[in-house]
């Protein structure tokens, strides 16, 4: 990876999601629903054709003349989401983005309990997510509660929604863990 797969593939930014180091039990389950839920995202970043953006800390590689199409960096710095900001100040530039497996290039602990993940997130998510709205961030929050509830309830409302409910449990299950592997981690 690096350079030259960005170059075979005509990346203008590529990104690398970083093998994080493993925890507990209860903070690696919150990093896998993270990761299930920002893994929507990662699915359609590698599409030419789509708006969706990237950005991670860890590690951000670009062409010079898509920093230089955007101005410089000076625009996000001492944003909080300057990760994000960056990815999506690239992509409305017209720059290819893609992203990748940085498992065994690059490793980092990303927070050590699932409570510093949901308040680093919290920040995060405030300032891009939401732009600083709470009416956004409480639809968003409405949005993924019902995303999150609907197969659990669908569990009990007779058979046809039953087998629906169950088949999307277990695809919530079998996504989360195919990321965890794609990460090299541990699928529990």
């Amino acid at each position: 990876l690096g350079p030259a797969h960005g170059e075979e593939r005509g990346l203008d930014h590529l990104v690398l999601m970083p093998q994080l180091h493993p925890g507990g039990l209860l903070r690696d389950a919150t990093l896998g629903a993270f990761g299930r839920l920002f893994g929507l995202t990662l699915a359609s970043v590698n599409d030419p054709k789509s708006k969706a953006s990237v950005g991670v800390g860890a590690f951000n590689l670009m062409r010079r003349a898509a920093l230089a199409r955007i101005g410089d960096m000076q625009r996000v710095r001492l944003e909080v989401g300057d990760d994000m900001a960056l990815g999506a100040m690239l992509r409305a530039s017209g720059a290819h983005q893609g992203v990748a497996s940085g498992r065994d290039l690059v490793h980092l602990t990303w927070y050590r309990t699932a409570g510093q993940i949901v308040r680093g997130l919290e920040k995060g998510i405030f300032a891009f997510g939401g732009r600083c709205e709470p009416w956004r961030l409480y639809l968003g929050a409405l949005a993924l509660l019902a995303m999150e509830l609907a197969p659990w309830i669908a569990l009990t409302r007779g058979p046809l929604l039953f087998a629906l409910g169950a088949t999307a449990i277990v695809l919530d299950i079998a996504i989360v863990a195919a990321g965890e592997r794609w990460m090299g981690r541990r699928a529990l």
